[in-house]
């Protein structure tokens, strides 16, 4: 994801993501479109805001096995 990106448009960004993955097709788009590796990438910063909802969306897509790979 693009870091010039302003901090709360990340968050309700990365939020979003969260609330899409809830179902399994989303899910599946969010790996088909390479996504995984972008949220995951978000796990080294310090927005608290950020990292609750990076976890929250990386956690359901852990749902499906496909998107662990």
């Amino acid at each position: 994801m693009n870091n010039s990106v302003l901090p709360q448009v990340l968050v309700n960004v990365v939020g979003a993501l969260g609330e899409l993955a809830k179902a399994p097709t989303n899910r599946a788009a969010i790996r088909k479109a390479n996504g995984m590796a972008p949220l995951v990438a978000l796990l080294t910063g310090t927005n608290q805001e950020l990292l609750i909802n990076t976890t929250r969306a990386i956690g359901k897509c852990a749902e499906e096995s496909e998107n662990m790979a």
